[in-house]
């Protein structure tokens, strides 16, 4: 029976010869002959493949065939080449990738080509002569706009820079303003600090507080003049030291400018250098072409290369000629450029200087108009402040209430006093003053405006100044009344005299400790007579009171009610006490009030009337608000003529201020606009260097130029001719060398000389930068003296404000009244002048927010110029653009066609290189599927083979176990037939994994058995 070979099938699996696995399944075969190399004939021949092939494998259209048993080390080998397809593979798909990618991207710039192409033809038939003609047109209107557009927006900008110096000019306004209302606070403060003291000391109390704010305002006007003096002196300081620092500016400015002129002086030397040095190696280098065309013609050779030299020559000389040309005009325009430019700067420089004086007549017009508004500001508010204080003080005096006497009361009491007094008319008297008192005649006492006076009052001592201020309330009460029934021309009033009177009475009433019921005391009444004065007593009314300590204001309150009760209460007395205080129409009264209370306790306030033949001079009413309303008109004459000089002097101000801001903008403009011009670099200099050098050139193309000629004219000349030209020549070029170096030379010192003058030069600038960058100190110094100054000026007001405390303490009860008032007006004139500074500071904080409004405004008209700058730009640009296609139409389509021309070769070479990576990919693949089918092949029959063996093993061991039991035979021996005969069929399935370790120890453990193949033979019958 002939060789048979097991195919593998479409699952992968492997048949080994003996025995083997497929699918799960045992597989056997007919029978196991010796190992043949011959295939059946359902098995294809070997073909050309591009992987490394191992021994032992044969690789078919359909898969690989396993030959010979594969090791270990074979099936790795194939697992590397398996490795080496597939990363071949990857690294070929990237290729693909990148080619089409580079294929797409020249398919899209073959169509952009194509489309720009379409563009060019487009615009090249809308180039009409007409249609360049009006695109000619768009950019020049354009162009006229944006330069419009650019005087606008340099209008705009002044503008903006004069709403914002106005922004800054009045924010230092409400600076100033806020620092007046702090000022104002400070001094309202300290006002309610003096009424406060002023009330504690009328009081009687805050002595200890008075002193201990004397030694601590004493103490702060000590550290304030200190303060004042340290500041003073660091403002000394400050003012030297800056001084000093701008002499050394100014030096340092002199020494730049003498620096610069070096500089330049060097700078233009050096360039001059560089011409000639350019020049001298232009020269070598005509010199030794004169001296190779000298050679040359004196070996025969190179007559073309002379001729050509001589084109050459007269070329470069023909462009030298011209670029000096243009050079000279270019020349003569920088000279007139500069010339323009240095006038300017005269002009302006001039200009300058008239603004710089007109600045500071103006400076020093607002300075005086400032002094002046200051001064009449002061004035105003002194007149406002009396004003304010007279008001006050007229207001309070018309609020104290007065006596009303009802006219029925006034008309029973003339009545009364006009029928001898009769009973019937007593009654009918009392019956009014019944129906007054029902009608309120006592409301004075119980809720009328009384004099405001909460100092102490102990009616056993009474002061004599609190009994006058009593006896003037008395009087002022009294006289009220009396003009009311008797009309204006009478009064009641009080004289010192008449106040020595009665303390001496009310004295002695105390010493003779009576009892009420004692009545009127002759003896006490006489004990104010003095030998010197004919003053005595004419009448007396006497009221009880209370011997307890009280307020004056209370002691007001009891004065006005003892008025009511003597006329209303004093039916049992016939009138008598009322008669006293009323009098009659022809005479003036003078009066004296005091206390007394007698060591048994009992008070009584008496009212002694005296004749005004010797009572003295009357005592002005503190109550009559005649004489004050007098000095209220006066002050509201005063303070509006006052008002009208400070409007007067504001208006001259506001004025002065626009002058000042007019001339500061004025020249601020001139010393930008002459700092701009003179920030325009000379154009003469780099001009005439251009010039220099052109000029440098032209001679050394004329001298090449000649040169040429007579090389050109030595070409026919004899040998000693020709010796004599190249002698020549090579002397010429000695001497041209040697003037190169003398040139190199004095280059390279020129240069080391500018070098070493702009060094100097950037020194002096940084030291200048350094200086000028350093701010000024003197204003914050003087800041901080005003400061001080101010403080200090506090401190003393302070202090004098706690000395007159202090000396307040012994002061007389008028005398701290007075000081009280003083006080109060004080404070007043305090609150009325923040109250103006307030509104000042509103009024500057409106004008802000107007300039600030205005800033806003002229920055967004800026900002919308700025604007349609930029659209007018992109519109210019366009136009430009649409311009310069129309007249480059013939040259851009040319340009398009070139580039899809250029475009289309890409795309054609992108796609054959696409082929061909893809050509090479399918190859790369099918070595792959080689790679693939060989390994898995070798794998398979390895892992067959180890099956195999194991089985052998196995098997071989169960018979050695029989043989034990059962002697076996040596007769007989059994012989191992091997037959490795695999084939591994590819079926597209997944491929099995790879990598795997297995435990290759158990291997290693049988390497005997290794070497072995083993079968089992099945016998069969035979076939017939």
């Amino acid at each position: 029976m002939g060789n048979k070979v097991i195919k593998g099938t479409a699952t992968g699996a492997i048949a080994l010869a003996t025995f083997g696995v497929a699918n799960g399944a045992t597989v056997q075969a007919d029978e196991v002959v010796k190992p043949s190399t011959s295939l059946s004939s359902d098995v294809t021949a070997p073909k050309e493949h591009n992987i490394k092939v191992l021994d032992g494998v044969l690789l078919t259209k359909d898969g690989a065939a396993v030959t010979t048993t594969p090791t270990e080390k074979t099936v790795e080998e194939a697992h590397g080449i398996k490795q080496q397809a597939d990363q071949a593979v990857t690294d070929q798909a990237g290729k693909v990738a990148e080619s089409a990618q580079i294929e797409a991207n020249s398919q899209k710039a073959v169509e952009d080509a194509t489309a720009k192409v379409a563009e060019a033809e487009k615009n090249k038939a809308a180039a009409t002569p007409d249609a360049i003609a009006q695109a000619e047109k768009g950019v020049a209107d354009t162009q006229k706009e944006i330069a419009q557009n650019q005087k606008a927006s340099d209008t705009a900008a002044n503008a903006t820079q004069k709403a914002t110096d106005a922004a800054t000019t009045q924010k230092q306004a409400v600076e100033q303003a806020q620092k007046g209302v702090e000022a104002g606070q400070k001094a309202v403060d300290t006002a309610k600090k003096g009424v406060d003291t002023a009330k504690a000391a009328l009081n009687g109390t805050g002595e200890q507080k008075a002193l201990d704010e004397q030694k601590a305002a004493n103490k702060s006007l000590e550290d304030a003049k200190k303060a004042e003096s340290d500041a003073t002196q660091k403002l000394a300081a400050a003012k030297k030291a800056d001084a000093d620092r701008h002499t050394q500016i100014k030096d340092l400015k002199d020494q730049a400018t003498a620096q610069s002129k070096t500089a330049t002086d060097t700078a233009t030397d050096a360039a001059a250098k560089k011409v000639a040095d350019s020049a001298a190696k232009a020269d070598v280098n005509t010199a030794k072409k004169a001296v190779e065309t000298a050679q040359a013609a004196l070996d025969g050779t190179g007559a073309q290369k002379v001729l050509d030299e001589q084109k050459a020559a007269e070329k470069a000389l023909s462009d030298a000629k011209t670029k000096e040309v243009e050079t000279a005009q270019k020349l003569d325009e920088a000279k007139k450029a500069d010339a323009d430019r240095d006038a300017k700067i005269k002009d302006l420089t001039a200009k300058e200087t008239e603004q710089a004086v007109a600045k500071t007549d103006a400076e020093n017009a607002l300075a005086e108009a400032k002094k002046n508004a200051e001064a009449k500001k002061a004035a105003k508010e002194a007149a406002e402040a009396k004003r304010d204080a007279l008001q006050k003080e007229l207001d309070a005096k018309k609020k104290l209430s007065t006596i009303t006497v009802p006219q029925y009361v006034i008309d029973a009491y003339k009545k009364y006093l006009a029928s001898d007094q009769l009973d019937a008319d007593k009654d009918v008297l009392q019956e009014a003053f019944n129906k007054w008192i029902e009608e309120g005649a006592y409301d004075i006492e119980r809720y009328g405006n009384v004099p405001i006076d909460p100092s102490t009052v102990d009616p056993a001592h009474m002061t004599r100044e609190q009994a006058k201020a009593l006896t003037q309330y008395y009087a002022h009460l009294v006289t009220a009344v009396r003009r009311q029934i008797w009309g204006t021309n009478v009064k009641t009033y009080t004289t010192e005299e008449a106040m020595d009177y009665v303390q001496k009475v009310a004295e002695a009433y105390a010493k003779e400790n009576k009892p009420w019921s004692s009545g009127h005391s002759h003896t006490a009444l006489a004990a104010g007579e003095r030998p010197s004065s004919k003053l005595t007593w004419i009448t007396e009314n006497i009221a009880g009171m209370s011997s307890r300590t009280t307020t004056m204001t209370e002691m007001y309150r009891f004065i006005a009610g003892k008025i009511i009760d003597m006329i209303v209460n004093d039916y049992y007395s016939d009138f008598g006490h009322t008669k006293n205080m009323i009098s009659g129409d022809q005479y003036d009264d003078v009066i004296g009030v005091a206390s007394s209370v007698t060591p048994n306790g009992l008070g009584r306030m008496h009212y002694v009337g005296f004749s005004d033949k010797y009572a003295g001079q009357a005592l002005p009413d503190p109550y009559d608000t005649t004489q004050l309303e007098k000095d209220l008109a006066q002050a509201e004459s005063d303070f509006q003529a006052a008002l009208t000089a400070f409007n007067e002097a504001n208006g001259v101000l506001t004025a002065k201020q626009a002058a000042f801001d007019a001339a500061h903008q004025a020249l601020s403009t001139t010393q930008s606009e002459l700092a701009t011009v003179r920030n325009q670099a000379l154009q003469t200099p780099s001009a005439e260097m251009a010039h220099r050098a052109a000029v440098a050139t032209r001679t050394s193309a004329e001298t090449r130029k000649a040169s040429a000629d007579k090389a050109v004219a030595n070409l026919n000349a004899s040998i000693q001719e020709k010796q004599v030209a190249l002698q020549k020549a090579q002397a010429v070029l000695a001497v041209k060398e040697e003037a190169a170096q003398k040139a190199a030379t004095a280059l390279r010192e020129a240069e080391t000389k500018a070098m070493e003058a702009q060094q100097m030069l950037n020194a002096t600038k940084a030291k200048l930068a350094a200086l000028t960058g350093v701010k000024d100190a003197t204003p914050e110094a003087n800041e901080a003296l005003e400061k001080a100054t101010t403080a200090r000026k506090d401190a003393q007001a302070r202090k004098d404000a706690a000395d007159k405390a202090v000396a307040n303490l012994n002061a007389s009860i008028k005398e701290k009244q007075a000081a009280l008032r003083t006080a109060e007006q004080a404070l007043t004139a305090a609150e009325n002048n923040l109250a103006t500074l307030k509104a000042s500071k509103a009024s500057e904080d409106a004008k802000l927010v107007a300039a600030e409004q205005t800033v806003a405004a002229a920055k967004a008209v800026e900002a919308k110029l700025v604007a349609e700058r930029a659209v007018l730009e992109g519109k210019l640009k366009d136009q430009q653009n649409l311009l310069a296609m129309y007249k480059n139409a013939d040259k851009l389509l040319g340009e398009a066609v070139k580039e899809q021309l250029v475009a289309s070769a890409k795309h054609k070479e992108a796609v054959a290189k696409t082929l061909e990576a893809r050509s090479k990919l399918a190859e790369l693949l099918r070595d792959q599927r080689d790679a693939n089918s060989q390994y898995e092949a070798v794998k398979k029959a390895y892992e067959e083979w180890l099956a195999s063996k194991k089985a052998a093993e196995e098997k071989a061991q169960a018979l050695s176990m029989r043989q034990t039991a059962k002697p076996m035979t040596t007769s007989k021996k059994i012989r191992p037939t091997i037959h490795s005969s695999y084939i591994y069929s590819r079926a597209d399935k997944q491929l099995p994994q790879t990598g795997e370790k297995g435990s290759w120890l158990a291997l290693i453990g049988m390497g005997i058995l290794a070497s072995l193949s083993f079968g089992v033979r099945r016998k069969r019958g035979r076939r017939g």
